[in-house]
């Protein structure tokens, strides 16, 4: 049966079994939003017989497959004009396909290369270099506070740090965007007559940014003064309106030059900059959406300069950190990665239980680096209790005093505990140039 999944691997084996493919001196797959593929050719000789290729496609991928194959030279001028947009438009690619005689997987022949078009999630899928809005010894350092799943003290742990940082005499800006679910404006008793998503959508439309009434001070706090917050903005009735409205389907990351990604990216990029030298912050937080969604894509992979990855112990938060990480170092590289692993919710405590849970997630969390970025290092690798290594998780247990409560002023001395202030210490840390805090 052909799935989605099998799609690409079983046109490359395909191909690589036509008698002429050593006749074809590039192979491109374009995948069109729906799922469908079409194949794009540069010939070296002449011969190459398109009609018998896309019938022999047709047969192995059925629905899958959109012929004709268009190539180089093609049929006529338009035929070639197209595929040669297309070539120049998809990017390289290694496909893996499964060998016919040893059934092992191996590496295909040929010059191939890939072009996908999506309706979203091009922040998570895309791969490139880095490009937040400015380089980060530029500063402001933006840092996004991200989890793979909601309820585990993401909000209540920048809300801390950002507390910090203000007794400290700095200024911090935080962006709540968590656009779907709102709540760091209200922890934090934010007052503002409009929010971030109002500044999305009067930017997409009018192109232009004006901060005027979308931030306010975190007034429950003795700093005030010193923590700036954009809310997501008023739930009333035009809040979905405006929310339905985003659009995140445009893409440019790789164009050369890079371009400003979609209208949603190219918006957000707009405010950071205002941001940046209006309210002039030491520091900016972006309270990122959980989950795969577009906007924690773009915080993570698109915006940032640092990350902050919480996490709880348990199989789909694994996963869901894993996939996380492995996205990261698709766009970033494993070399500009600068995230802290948090181990959100531990269970409190010394039994033997808890030391077990505790040494799971880090030995989790270790397999990740290890596969994905220390296994490419030149230089020594990291072991699993070395202690100063990106892999290792700040542990912050579990408080049922911070699951509800009247006001966050009350939770001061909960969070200032020590484990918010080693976490503290570290996004300071990983935030700086200074070229021995590098990780």
């Amino acid at each position: 049966m052909v799935t989605f999944d099998n799609v690409l691997p079983t046109l490359v084996e395909v191909v690589e079994g036509l008698p002429d493919f050593p006749g074809l001196r590039t192979c491109a797959v374009v995948r069109d939003l729906h799922g469908k593929v079409r194949l794009v050719v540069e010939e070296s000789e002449a011969g190459f017989d398109k009609e018998e290729a896309a019938k022999s496609l047709q047969r192995a991928l059925h629905g899958y497959f959109e012929g004709p194959i268009w190539s180089i030279p093609g049929e006529g001028p338009d035929e070639a004009r197209l595929a040669r947009a297309l070539l120049e438009r998809a990017t390289e690619w290694t496909p893996e396909v499964r060998d016919v005689s040893t059934g092992a997987k191996r590496n295909a022949q040929g010059s191939w290369r890939k072009y996908e078009r999506r309706l979203s999630k091009s922040a998570w899928l895309d791969q490139g270099a880095p490009y937040p809005p400015w380089p980060i010894e530029n500063g402001p350092c933006i840092t996004a506070f991200y989890s793979f799943k909601g309820g585990i003290g993401r909000t209540t742990a920048l809300a801390s740090c950002a507390w910090q940082l203000a007794e400290e005499g700095k200024r911090v800006v935080i962006l709540d965007l968590d656009l779907e679910a709102p709540g760091i404006g209200t922890l934090l008793e934010v007052e503002s007559e409009r929010g971030l998503l109002d500044l999305l959508v009067d930017g997409i439309v009018t192109g232009t940014v004006d901060l005027e009434g979308a931030h306010a001070p975190a007034r429950v706090l003795d700093v005030a003064d010193r923590v700036i917050v954009l809310p997501a903005g008023r739930l009333n009735e035009n809040f979905l309106e405006k929310l339905a409205r985003l659009d995140f389907s445009s893409h440019g990351a790789h164009d050369k030059p890079p371009s400003d990604g979609s209208p949603v990216e190219k918006a957000l990029r707009a405010i950071l900059k205002a941001v940046k030298t209006k309210l002039r912050p030491d520091y900016i937080f972006l309270d990122a959406r959980s989950g795969i969604h577009d906007l924690s894509g773009l915080s993570l992979h698109r915006l940032a300069h640092t990350d902050v990855l919480l996490s709880r112990a348990g199989e789909q938060s694994y996963q869901g950190f894993a996939l996380t990480l492995r996205s990261l170092i698709r766009l970033k590289g494993a070399k500009n990665v600068r995230c802290t692993v948090v181990h959100s919710m531990a269970t409190p405590g010394d039994t033997p239980a808890v030391l077990e849970e505790r040494a799971e997630f880090r030995q989790r969390v270790y397999k990740v680096f290890e596969s994905e970025i220390y296994a490419n290092m030149a230089a020594q690798r990291p072991l699993l209790d070395t202690v100063d290594a990106p892999h290792q998780p700040y542990v912050i247990p579990f408080n049922s005093e911070l699951l509800r409560f009247a006001s966050i002023k009350s939770q001061r001395s909960n969070l200032m505990r020590d484990e918010y202030k080693f976490l503290h210490q570290r996004i300071i840390a990983v935030a700086s140039t200074d070229p021995g805090d590098d990780e």
